[in-house]
């Protein structure tokens, strides 16, 4: 979480000498179950007010995504937005991915934890997206893990004021299978979507896919990927769901008109040393 809260430093430049102060979380972050969080993989906030900024964090083994504020070198737990249940929300738009393309070697599990892999927001609203890969550990395939949900800046900013212990179970959360159906559209990741994470298999290492970060910037959002270790294109796709963003592709020559970090193995790096795959879709997704 560190390095996420670099972009919270006034100066602070991603991959640059920086000064930092530590953290002082009170009350701190929690879990799904009440429990002090030690598994933050994502934040992002809104614009400053005042000096204090109004997040939205994701544990990575949860189905609620916390609120915080953020003022100098303290950082203040807010209450919780239900993001999925333990079933498959039924408004959720697009189509969960075909069974058949899922290579997790330990085949399909429940629908459980998002796998929350990181936060952006576009002005408006926020985006949380799951890892959409296999459990790391346990190989299995959960259709919680590729979905993309997305959280209105007034529910964010009423939960960052609430008591930590409090869940907003009525919030407009709108979720998405569209960045999976994005994926699969590129020949050179489609091979990669739903296979193990990093994990040798009958002497073979396998490279599967894996988000781990997402960026917006001039209403076009960016998922960096951890896996697989190679660029590629989707064609362009009109699709009918939130027509104010758009998922598009980057690749490690790609050049952006505004300066943009992502997170890469855990470390934040510009768009240009690396390669950000996604999803030219246009008109929403």
């Amino acid at each position: 979480m560190f390095a996420a809260l670099l972009a919270l430093v006034p100066g602070a430049a991603p991959g640059g000498p920086v000064r930092s102060e530590a953290m002082q979380p009170k009350p701190p972050l929690t879990d799904d179950d009440g429990v002090v969080a030690t598994n933050i993989s994502g934040i992002s906030c809104l614009p400053p007010a005042g000096g204090r900024f109004v997040c939205l964090l994701i544990d990575d083994n949860g189905r609620l995504a916390q609120a915080a504020t953020v003022e100098g070198t303290q950082l203040r737990a807010g209450g919780k937005i239900r993001l999925i249940g333990k079933k498959q929300p039924p408004s959720i738009v697009g189509t969960v991915p075909d069974p058949k393309l899922v290579a997790c070697s330990k085949g399909i599990d429940d629908f459980k934890d998002l796998d929350g892999e990181a936060v952006a927001h576009d002005g408006t609203f926020f985006y949380v997206t799951g890892s959409h890969g296999c459990a790391r550990h346990k190989n299995k395939f959960r259709a919680s893990s590729f979905v993309l949900a997305r959280v209105a800046d007034a529910d964010v900013t009423a939960a960052a004021a609430a008591d930590p212990a409090s869940v907003n179970e009525s919030a407009a959360v709108a979720t998405t299978f569209r960045l999976s159906e994005a994926l699969l559209l590129a020949p050179s990741v489609k091979g990669f979507f739903a296979h193990d994470l990093e994990t040798e298999v009958d002497g073979k290492t396998t490279n599967g896919l894996n988000i781990e970060g997402l960026a917006i910037a001039g209403g076009k959002l960016y998922a960096g990927l951890r896996a697989p270790g190679r660029p590629a294109r989707l064609p362009s796709l009109r699709l009918s769901w939130w027509p104010s963003i758009s998922i598009c592709c980057l690749t490690s020559s790609a050049r952006s008109a505004q300066p943009m970090f992502v997170k890469s193995r855990f470390r934040w790096a510009p768009v240009e040393a690396f390669a950000i795959w996604p999803c030219c879709l246009t008109g929403g997704f």
